[in-house]
């Protein structure tokens, strides 16, 4: 099975933000075909939760990289932003996205953030969570990613699959990663953060 890391690259207030998921394919795929996914990713992207963020957000970029062969992979350029406007929350604060498998175990769930919200997106009773309807319009945003990723990859042979990737074992480097399919996400009501790391 082919494992490829998928970057989907933009800027929120002048910062790099970078969302990383992942693919598995039975096979391997071509550079070309590769390009072709980058392009799905965006497009779908765009057209399922862009909608849900603010303008602030702008996707530049997505990669798609072999693990095994990081000289294997396709991009497409992205000028896509976020389509809501209003008071931001600050910069760190993001909606929890936590990508399920059909396998139990920390390997086989992945977990990203969406940057972009609005202070009105919370509660006043309980500022660290979504309201209700906000999380709802979220969740459904990402299951329309999924569903229109799946229905973009079915076309294609081989047709991959959006996938949670296990680089690390017992803290060191699995060699080789090995890749999930993602069966179901949910967004969480409490917020996360994402702040940078050195």
């Amino acid at each position: 099975m082919s494992v490829y890391k998928v970057t989907l690259a933009g800027t929120f207030l002048g910062r790099d933000v970078d969302n990383v998921l992942g693919i598995v394919a039975e096979e391997d795929l071509s550079h070309s075909l590769l390009d072709v996914i980058a392009g799905q990713v965006a497009t779908n992207w765009f057209g399922a939760v862009m909608s849900q963020l603010h303008n602030e957000y702008k996707l530049t970029e997505v990669t798609v990289q072999d693990l095994i062969d990081p000289t294997l992979a396709g991009s497409a350029t992205s000028s896509a932003e976020g389509e809501l406007s209003g008071a931001l929350l600050p910069t760190f604060a993001c909606a929890k996205v936590d990508w399920h498998t059909a396998k139990r175990g920390r390997a086989y769930r992945g977990r990203t953030g969406l940057c972009g919200l609005l202070e009105d997106d919370t509660d006043s009773l309980t500022p660290n969570n979504l309201k209700a309807a906000r999380q709802t319009a979220l969740q459904n945003a990402i299951d329309s990613f999924l569903v229109d990723m799946e229905d973009s990859f079915s076309a294609l042979d081989p047709a991959p699959s959006m996938a949670v990737v296990s680089q690390v074992l017992a803290g060191a480097p699995r060699v080789p990663p090995i890749g999930t399919p993602i069966v179901s996400a949910t967004v969480a009501s409490e917020l996360g953060t994402r702040r940078g790391r050195m």
